[in-house]
């Protein structure tokens, strides 16, 4: 709430009507851009958040990667020893 002080009883004039519109107008204007910068840091925190997230979640998926190559060669390896394996004895049997 607001309130101000005058020294006479008497009407406003135009001139301090016009006055108290502007200073009024201004307030409001000031409190909006407080609402809007505090819904502005809102969401920045909150992307902040969710980009954290990601990034924890992207280095997850890239290390599962990486072990799913690695994976992926040393079945390959095993298969090329089988085949090995298995060659050898065919030679042996016939």
């Amino acid at each position: 709430m607001l309130g101000f002080a005058r020294k006479t009883e008497e009407p406003l004039t135009e001139e301090e009507m016009g006055a108290l519109i502007i200073f009024t107008n201004q307030a409001g204007l000031a409190v909006e851009r407080a609402k809007t910068y505090r819904d502005l840091e809102e969401s920045k925190a909150e992307l902040q958040e969710r980009f954290e997230q990601l990034e924890k979640f992207a280095e997850v998926a890239v290390r599962r990667e990486l072990k799913m190559a690695e994976l992926e060669k040393e079945i390959e390896s095993l298969k090329a020893k089988l085949k090995r394996l298995t060659s050898g004895q065919e030679g042996v049997k016939g």
